[in-house]
């Protein structure tokens, strides 16, 4: 797994931003990015020319969580361009993929909206690489990722967890029939973890870079998982007992 708030990397604004010490840094005590700006266009992008490129080609998923507190429109757009760079450093490729945030007003014969994409609430944005416009290109050489905000103008946005993972080691691993749970999830310090049929036997814990940082041998089919100690963001739980294992997402606040 790649996350873009631990690689080592450059961050840079492009357009015209309203707060510019803010929307290239990070909010004080956490790595959520407030992304604020006056004109159509703007956003900021993360750059690899002079740490190593990103290798994404065997990675299958992007994720992103954002949050808008500005008004959208028809047309307003959160656009994710990433870029592959040649031997010279010019561009080879582009893939973008399109999150239409524009929350249209409830219809009289629905009575719900079009959207709810991040509009006044935090919305987790899971895409296949495959599923970006032009995803089929070799993404081996990796030298810049754009987040823009297009359409008319939705600021303040606030950004947050983006990585790259595969969806093979982020999902169910070994037999189909292994079925585990992990509630509340989100949660502000534990988890319980429940197996439909059989014993837990092992229980690991890994951050977004792929390190563990908690182990556990419950032999029963209900556990806790104590998160107290853990920095809030995102967390895999690898889950196994005598027919499989399987892996869910954790959320700590």
């Amino acid at each position: 797994m790649i996350s873009l708030f631990y690689y080592g990397l450059y961050v840079f604004c492009i357009g015209t931003l309203l707060q510019k010490n803010k929307v290239c840094g990070l909010l004080q005590g956490n790595n959520t990015l407030m992304f604020e700006y006056s004109t159509a266009g703007s956003g900021f992008q993360y750059q690899y020319f002079t740490n190593p490129a990103l290798d994404l080609s065997s990675y299958s998923h992007f994720h992103i969580d954002f949050y808008i507190d500005g008004t959208t429109d028809l047309g307003s757009v959160l656009q994710i361009f990433i870029q592959q760079f040649n031997a010279s450093n010019g561009v080879d490729d582009s893939i973008y993929y399109n999150f239409d945030v524009y929350e249209a007003p409830a219809t009289k014969t629905s009575g719900t909206s079009k959207s709810n994409l991040g509009n006044g609430t935090w919305y987790s944005g899971e895409v296949a690489l495959a599923d970006f416009t032009n995803g089929g290109f070799t993404k081996d050489n990796i030298k810049q990722i754009q987040i823009v905000a297009a359409g008319p103008v939705f600021s303040p946005v606030y950004i947050d967890n983006i990585y790259f993972y595969n969806a093979a080691t982020a999902s169910v691993e070994d037999n189909v029939l292994t079925s585990f749970n992990a509630y509340p999830n989100p949660t502000n310090d534990l988890w319980m973890v429940s197996s439909k049929d059989l014993n837990i036997n092992t229980i690991q814990v890994f951050d977004i870079l792929g390190k563990e940082v908690l182990f556990m041998t419950p032999n029963k089919r209900e556990a806790r998982i104590d998160g107290s100690n853990l920095l809030s963001g995102i967390y895999f739980a690898r889950i196994s007992n005598n027919t499989g294992s399987q892996t869910l997402k954790l959320v700590k606040r």
